[in-house]
């Protein structure tokens, strides 16, 4: 499957090919209906990537779409804030939190390959796969060492990014994300990512992770985070050795009614943080719907404006 990043400048392709090496550059003439000036297309294998809808369909490659669904911001002084969807999830979780973020920020968010309207790519998912996604996102925006809010696995992701791309990521909070991946807990949590018993039991459910995943489907979603996770309980791909290595301010944040991540298991990480924090919320599930907007966007001020 081809995969197709859609450039406004030329000149952006040079950052992207820094993150791998093996994207190849074609230009296409001008098109008024597009951009009104040449745009670029790299190939390097699985999605669309665009700042604004293509309206000319001889430039849409075939069965493809828009995996970034972004923001255009006019120019302000505001700081830019990247917030990064949960498993499951897309960049629609953070709508009700974005008229409380917006005042003080810029605020950036896509989805993860083959979450929301992104579709997938031809290999599993790995945490490593999605922090590629956010590179991509980053160098296509002239991002860098920016402030991020991850939940759930977009915490993880975060902190792979902040391990092993040092450049990429500032300041971390991060919002009921598991870190004691183990073999049991991993078949655990995949129990409950059977599609038919969704649909038998919470057909609610059902219903909203099919209208949240149109790009490749909600079942495909629930198959390939099964897969990933059994890999996560077998191999983390973070280990202890990592937290320790992260030179920056990292926030855990956890509810203490979240039944997938116990309090136990983030303050090991976050005792291993040279530059750790915590924060309990009273009263709080794992399900980000279920936690007040109000009170996780006053944290994230509270954090970031320091």
């Amino acid at each position: 499957m081809a995969h197709y990043l859609l450039l406004k400048q030329p000149d952006n392709f040079r950052d992207l090919l820094h993150l791998g090496g093996r994207h190849r550059t074609q230009f296409l003439d001008e098109d008024p209906l597009l951009l009104g000036k040449a745009v670029g297309l790299v190939m390097s294998g699985g999605c669309l990537f665009a700042s604004a809808p293509l309206q000319s369909e001889l430039l849409r490659p075939p069965h493809q779409q828009e995996c970034f669904l972004t923001t255009s911001f006019s120019p302000s002084e505001k700081p830019p804030l990247l917030l990064l969807h949960g498993a499951l999830g897309s960049h629609e979780q953070f709508d009700l939190l974005l008229p409380l973020l917006e005042p003080h920020y810029q605020l950036h968010r896509l989805n993860f390959e083959g979450h929301g309207s992104a579709l997938a790519v031809d290999r599993p998912y790995r945490i490593e796969h999605f922090a590629e996604n956010v590179l991509a996102y980053l160098a296509h925006h002239h991002l860098e060492h920016i402030p991020t809010f991850g939940y759930s696995m977009g915490g993880y992701v975060a902190l792979y990014l902040a391990r092993h791309h040092p450049g990429s990521i500032g300041a971390i909070a991060t919002l009921a994300t598991k870190f004691a991946w183990t073999p049991e807990g991993a078949a655990r949590e995949t129990r409950m990512l059977d599609a038919t018993k969704i649909r038998d039991k919470v057909p609610q459910f059902a219903r909203a992770l099919e209208a949240r995943h149109p790009g490749s489907g909600w079942e495909q979603v629930l198959v390939r985070t099964a897969e990933m996770m059994h890999t996560l309980g077998a191999q983390p791909t973070l280990q202890p050795a990592d937290f320790a290595a992260l030179e920056r301010r990292v926030r855990l944040i956890v509810g203490d009614r979240d039944a997938t991540v116990s309090i136990e298991e983030s303050t090991e990480v976050y005792r291993a943080l040279p530059k750790g924090e915590i924060e309990v919320l009273p009263g709080t599930p794992h399900p980000l719907e279920k936690v007040s907007p109000e009170r996780l966007a006053r944290t994230l001020l509270d954090f970031f404006g320091q």
